[in-house]
């Protein structure tokens, strides 16, 4: 992968440690996505739009496990931007599922 700065200048190659930390970043960012903001986007939907009692009932129950799956959301999105497959897929998910239930340490 080539570098410039902002001014055009080529700054070096082989920047593998940058690269994972971006990679790592992008996939943060689509299991945020892919959880919290549409579990909020999702509450506020029901919150907002007249409907009756029992469907708002189960958009909100629906928008509170998809938020509880932010972790799960996390560690895919991860392991997907880095290609990962197979049991590391797996692992990285449930260690993003386990790191969101300890949140002081």
């Amino acid at each position: 992968m080539k570098l410039f700065n902002f001014e055009g200048d080529y700054i070096g190659e082989n920047k593998g440690l940058l690269d994972f930390f971006i990679k790592t970043l992008n996939g943060m960012a689509y299991g945020l996505f892919a959880t919290l903001l549409v579990g909020t986007i999702l509450t506020t939907f029901a919150t907002y739009v007249p409907l009756p009692v029992e469907a708002k009932k189960i958009i909100l129950d629906v928008a509170s496990v998809i938020k509880g799956l932010m972790g799960l959301g996390i560690g895919i999105g991860i392991s997907m931007s880095l290609k990962l497959s197979g049991l590391k897929l797996i692992v990285a998910s449930i260690s993003g599922g386990i790191a969101v239930l300890f949140p002081h340490v």
